[in-house]
């Protein structure tokens, strides 16, 4: 064999052991994403809210506040489900969802629409 021909072969090898590398990348994703809208009842953003999301069969929790356009995102959450996720914030009553599932390598989107939280005041 000429060294061209060993060249080559050794170039030929590399290329085929770094798509064979490339092919396999993709397939270690083994979570999803959750992200979402918190409202209020006349569709106003609400920046500052907290979101939680439970994974009921594990307990696994994952936090995140809205930022200022009243979107959240928590990446790298467990695949499956059920889900439980609940948005608050002062001022404002609890909403929570439940039995969402999130897909593998899947970005779920949940908007969550809060109530205005009524005083009540009690005079003795």
């Amino acid at each position: 064999m000429t060294t061209v021909t060993k060249a080559i072969l050794s170039l030929m090898a590399v290329v085929v052991l770094l798509a064979a590398a490339q092919t396999g990348f993709g397939q270690n994703i083994t979570t999803g994403t959750l992200t979402g809208l918190v409202m209020d009842a006349q569709k106003g953003v609400l920046p500052g809210a907290t979101v939680v999301a439970v994974h009921v069969p594990t307990g696994t929790a994952y936090e995140a506040v809205t930022q200022g356009d009243g979107r959240f995102t928590m990446m790298a959450v467990r695949v499956g489900g059920p889900y439980t996720v609940k948005a608050s914030m002062a001022g404002f009553k609890t909403q929570e969802q439940t039995e969402i599932s999130v897909g593998l390598g899947e970005s779920l989107i949940v908007e969550l629409t809060l109530a205005t939280e009524t005083l009540q005041e009690t005079v003795n």
